[in-house]
């Protein structure tokens, strides 16, 4: 419960994050485009984005998931508060294969992430083509 709990403080923690993240981003594309400027290819822009996330693959493998999961929970919640738990001893942790299945969801969120920004991207490139 108290995990549970740690969770829900971090999630409201980092959707203002988020939401500010976006104001910016949205600022500078309309700031660039407003203002004309170039545009960096989207070949450059995959370069840099790639390159990005296969940083982050090769830190993944280098330390492995599961250490790299863990090391994680250590910096993220409160010493004393319990976030290992072993799977007879959690029903969510049984249902959803905690940490294997957090992979695969930080992967799916990266990828979505990655599709929305390139067509946000590309809109506004294509619209400066048209202009």
């Amino acid at each position: 419960m108290v995990h549970l709990q740690d969770v829900a403080r971090l999630v409201g923690l980092i959707k203002p994050v988020g939401g500010g993240s976006l104001l910016i981003g949205l600022c500078c594309l309309a700031g660039l485009y407003f203002r004309k400027s170039t545009f960096p290819p989207i070949k450059v822009l995959f370069v840099y984005g790639g390159g990005f996330f296969m940083l982050l693959a090769l830190i993944g493998m280098i330390w492995g998931p599961t250490a790299l999961f863990y090391q994680l929970h250590r910096w993220v919640f409160p010493d004393g508060h319990q976030w290992f738990f072993y799977y007879q001893e959690s029903l969510m942790s049984t249902m959803m294969m905690a940490p294997d299945m957090f992979g695969y969801i930080a992967v799916c969120l990266a990828a979505v992430s990655t599709l929305l920004a390139t067509l946000i991207i590309m809109l506004v490139r294509n619209r400066w083509l048209v202009v």
